[in-house]
């Protein structure tokens, strides 16, 4: 790793296989000692030969965690299946959520329920979302929801 910064770093990768690794592709990377995982997207790519090149490489999240959510619109009501998602960000401690969905699960007029340590949260997407191959980047602005609703 280099140019590491608090919105990202860049790296050198020394194979690269395939074409697999182009921009607007997630990553997850796992800190030399660390237990956690840092989700990041990559912004910037330069091959400096058909094996090798660098990347700059957004961080999105520093301690992403898997989760469930529901999808909720408002005729339906909440299904009960469940969608896998990634948490980007403490949900107990931000006004906002970010989540990395399957792309296009969610659909306009969509709402998110996620339970987490005892609460319930209603997650309501806010602004744009970013879309990759494979995933959608949401943020959403959570309401803690009463479970006798």
């Amino acid at each position: 790793m280099e140019n590491v910064s608090a919105g990202g770093f860049g790296a050198s990768v020394p194979q690269i296989k395939g074409e697999w690794l182009k921009i607007g592709c997630l990553l997850g990377l796992q800190p030399e000692g660390g237990s956690n995982w840092v989700v990041g997207v990559i912004r910037r790519f330069q091959r400096e030969s058909a094996q090798q090149g660098t990347v700059g490489i957004q961080t999105l999240g520093r301690a992403a965690l898997p989760v469930q959510v529901r999808l909720q619109s408002g005729q339906m009501g909440t299904s009960q299946d469940s969608e896998a998602a990634i948490l980007l960000n403490p949900i107990d401690s931000a006004p906002e959520a970010q989540l990395l969905l399957r792309a296009n699960v969610l659909v306009a007029g969509q709402n998110l329920e996620l339970e987490r340590n005892g609460k319930v949260y209603l997650l309501l997407p806010v602004g744009g979302t970013e879309h990759g191959d494979d995933y959608d980047l949401i943020r959403c602005r959570q309401m803690i929801r009463d479970r006798g609703e």
